[in-house]
């Protein structure tokens, strides 16, 4: 298919994505990318049963013989970095880690990564996925990903990227974060990314899994609320949302009474916490979300340590967080 010509897809069988309607058989779906001298980006102008959409006569008919379509799937939390497959990073000492990242801001190492980035929403996009929420990646490197898409360098879902996260000193994800320590820090970072031309903030309020050194600091508080509240009210201020990874229920509750937009991962959940998803006066829209992460507790706790190459102590902690994960996901379900 060409960026310059208009398509009408036809024979297919569309499930529109409501579940209060039926599938659309024998349907059409006309996708408009250009008039007279206006170009669009694969605008859908129509979709249908065939006897009820007018193909127009500069349209060119695709027949997809019967085929099934589904709108495009969405990943809310990615890192264009990660790939799926197990890699022995996690088992590097701080000293090989930083001589790693210091070779990834070289011009080879940069080169490399990209690639290696771009490799990765191509093959998201060749799965259906037509938009990645990517929430911490090196040095901007997401940014400029996405602002190739966007400048038609090549063909890719849609982006929304954070560019480096934020954490305290000693924190987990420091090896792709700003390191935070007080109020004024968060804001700092927040003010770096929101220069830099990023589309949300991530802040990692707890422990996680794959840097743990002992068993239970996955999900331990580790940014305070005073800092949580200073990054939100800067990023809110410039209309971004803030999202935070946050693994245990002390953890949660932080960050929403910081005013969070959206928790990462999550924890079985307290009344207070449930009640501030709702209602959150401190968050962008007034409410905040839950993005459960049940794929990646599930996938760990299923393999072994040498297939995944972590630690025993990495994968303890992710056995005791897929409990909590899932309690809360149920919860959030049942309210």
């Amino acid at each position: 298919m060409k960026k310059s010509k208009n398509y009408a897809l036809t024979n297919c069988q569309i499930f529109t994505g409501d579940l209060t309607n039926e599938i659309i058989k024998n349907g059409v779906i006309l996708i408009k990318n250009r008039d007279n001298k206006e170009k669009f980006k694969g605008i859908i102008n129509n979709i249908g049963e065939i006897d009820q959409i007018s193909i127009p006569k500069d349209y060119e008919i695709i027949d997809l013989a019967g085929k099934y379509i589904i709108p495009g799937l969405i990943n809310a939390h990615a890192h264009l970095t990660g790939d799926g497959k197990p890699r022995n990073i996690t088992k590097k000492d701080e000293k090989s880690l930083k001589r790693l990242l210091w070779f990834a801001r070289r011009w080879l190492g940069k080169t490399i990564i990209k690639k290696m980035m771009r490799k990765n929403v191509k093959n998201a996009l060749n799965a259906g996925i037509t938009t990645i929420r990517s929430l911490g990646d090196p040095y901007y490197y997401d940014k400029e990903v996405r602002d190739a898409i966007e400048d038609g360098k090549f063909i890719g879902p849609r982006l929304l990227v954070a560019g480096r996260s934020l954490c305290i000193t000693g924190g987990h994800g420091w090896m792709m974060s700003y390191v935070i320590d007080s109020p004024w820090e968060a804001r700092k970072a927040v003010r770096k990314n929101i220069a830099a031309g990023v589309d949300v903030i991530k802040l990692i309020a707890t422990g996680g899994v794959m840097d743990s050194k002992k068993i239970g600091e996955a999900g331990r508080p580790q940014m305070t609320v005073e800092e949580i509240s200073a990054a939100c009210d800067e990023a809110h201020r410039a209309g971004l949302k803030v999202a935070a990874h946050a693994e245990s229920t002390q953890g949660i509750k932080e960050a929403l009474l910081g005013g969070v937009d959206t928790i990462e991962h999550g924890a079985e959940l307290d009344r207070e916490s449930i009640e501030l998803f709702k209602k959150n006066p401190k968050s962008l829209n007034g409410y905040s979300v839950l993005i459960p992460t049940l794929s990646a507790p599930l996938a760990i706790c299923a393999w072994g340590e040498k297939e995944l190459q972590m630690t025993s102590v990495q994968r303890e902690n992710a056995f005791l967080l897929k409990d909590e994960m899932i309690k809360g996901f149920n919860q959030a379900l049942k309210e």
